[in-house]
């Protein structure tokens, strides 16, 4: 671009950079289009499944509350077996 007048030069700089300004701007419309039919389609999934997820987020907090149940239940033994213990080791009381 050296060969052409100053003026002509900053006319194909704009060309150029408003050619590129119509490409991105189509790369964000495709996106933009892009994400609203995936938010669609969960939103349909979602309506579709509903009952589904529902039952699934309650076996998940239900298995969460066995986790918990069995975590105090072993501390409970484990409480019992030093009481025990303590109790074999201090031997009979008189």
């Amino acid at each position: 671009m050296s060969g052409y007048s100053p003026r002509r030069q900053i006319n194909l700089q704009i060309v150029a950079d408003n050619k590129l300004l119509k490409e991105i701007k189509a790369r964000i419309t495709r996106l933009y289009n892009w994400s609203k039919a995936e938010a669609e389609k969960r939103e349909l999934f979602e309506q579709r499944h509903s009952w589904e997820l529902i039952l699934y987020d309650a076996a998940a907090r239900y298995l969460k509350e066995l986790k918990a149940m069995e975590r105090l239940r072993k501390a409970a033994n484990q409480l019992a077996r030093q009481e025990r213990d303590k109790s074999r080791d201090r031997g009979p009381e008189r």
